[in-house]
């Protein structure tokens, strides 16, 4: 029997709401794109490992205004990821710790990508969204 989806996990504070999609990558929903992957990008070429980037993440903890999810051990590439999600006031605070799983080091720097909107908010055809306009 294949294994039920994760649901959007709901974080809100006042007027901002905000999901987190473990089951994509632990992407922020509405906006145009949520990522984290390490540089430089010569070390996985394109796309990025999809453990760190797409596949599904488990979920370490959630409240209603935090979240905690982590990726699956990346093996070739050597890394693990967790990502840390918080609504306060008017804004969604990003927190990531990327673990070195080799026993040798490694040279990365992280590199967030975050896309949306300058007005703040977005409503995709698709529920749910993200609110609010950080005024």
């Amino acid at each position: 029997m294949p294994k039920e989806p994760t649901p959007a996990i709901r974080l809100c504070d006042g007027d901002l709401e905000a999901f987190i999609q473990p089951e994509q990558g632990g992407r922020v929903l509405g906006f145009h794109g949520d990522t984290f992957w390490p540089s430089p990008q010569e070390r996985f070429d394109w796309p990025p490992p999809a453990i760190l980037d797409e596949d599904p993440y488990t979920v370490i903890q959630a409240t209603g205004k935090s979240a905690t999810i982590q990726s699956a051990r990346d093996e070739p590439f050597g890394f693990q990821l967790e990502k840390h999600f918080e609504v306060k006031g008017n804004a969604i605070h990003f927190t990531f710790r990327l673990t070195n799983i080799w026993d040798r080091p490694q040279y990365v720097a992280p590199w967030q990508v975050t896309r949306a909107p300058r007005e703040g908010k977005r409503h995709p055809s698709a529920t749910p969204t993200i609110v609010g306009t950080g005024k």
